[in-house]
C-alpha cells in the first residue's frame, strides 16, 4: 500500500521538479504515520506499505520515533521507502540503527543513485559520489533490508556508461537480495548481473 508521509525535497538535483519550485520537505509526525498504517490494517487487512517520500530519512527524530513505535505496535507491518545513500553512514543510519529499522519491519531501501560517474553526479547536482554509494552498501551488507539501486540519468554516454556499469558490476553494492533498475546498463551486463546475483 503506497503512503505519502511527506511532501517536497531539500535537494536540488537538476532533473527534478523540486529544483525548479524550490520546495522543502514537510512531513507527518511518526505517530500519525502509524495511525494510518493501523487504520489500513484494521479496515482492509493491509500489512505492507511503501513510503513514497523523496526524503524519508531527512528528519532524524521522526525516523527514530517511527521505528520505536512500529517495534512496539500491536500490529506488525512490512515496509520500504526511498532513501539517499548519503544518509547511511556512521553518524546517522549506521549498522546499529539499520538493525533497529530492520526490526521495525523494513524490508526494502530504494536508492536513486542515477549514475556511477563522478562527472555526471556533479553535473546533475546529486550530492553523491560513488564512494558514498559504496559506503552505504557496505553498511547494509549484513542487513536483511533489500537494496533497490536505481541507475539511469538518461544523459550518460561513452565512458560515463562504462563507469556506471562498473559501479554495479565490480564493486560491493551487489547482494543476493539486490534489485537493480538501470536504463544505461548494457544487455550483456544485465545477464552477467543476473548470474552474479544467483551465485
Amino acid at each position: 500500500m503506497p503512503i505519502l508521509t511527506g511532501l517536497g525535497c531539500s535537494y536540488k538535483c537538476t532533473f527534478c521538479e523540486h529544483a525548479l519550485i524550490n520546495s522543502r520537505h514537510h512531513a507527518l509526525e511518526a505517530k500519525d504515520i502509524v495511525k494510518q498504517m493501523n487504520y489500513y490494517y484494521e479496515k482492509y487487512n493491509i500489512d505492507s506499505f511503501a513510503f513514497f517520500d523523496e526524503e524519508f530519512l531527512s528528519d532524524k527524530e521522526r525516523i527514530f520515533e517511527l521505528t520505536d513505535l512500529l517495534k512496539n505496535n500491536t500490529n506488525k507491518f512490512y515496509w520500504g521507502t526511498q532513501v539517499r545513500a548519503s544518509d547511511i553512514h556512521e553518524r546517522y543510519i549506521n549498522k546499529e540503527r539499520l538493525q533497529q529499522i530492520e526490526e521495525s519491519g523494513c524490508i526494502r531501501f530504494s536508492m536513486g543513485v542515477e549514475s556511477g560517474s563522478p562527472r555526471m553526479l556533479k553535473k546533475i547536482k546529486k550530492g553523491l559520489t560513488p564512494e558514498i554509494v559504496i559506503r552505504a552498501a557496505n553498511f547494509g551488507k549484513n542487513s536483511k533490508i533489500g537494496p533497490d539501486v536505481s541507475l539511469g540519468d538518461n544523459v550518460s554516454v561513452g565512458n560515463d556508461v562504462v563507469i556506471s556499469n562498473s559501479l554495479i558490476m565490480d564493486n560491493t553494492i551487489i547482494e543476493s537480495n539486490t534489485c537493480v533498475s538501470d536504463s544505461i546498463v548494457s544487455g550483456k551486463n544485465i545477464l552477467s548481473l543476473n548470474n552474479k546475483l544467483k551465485e
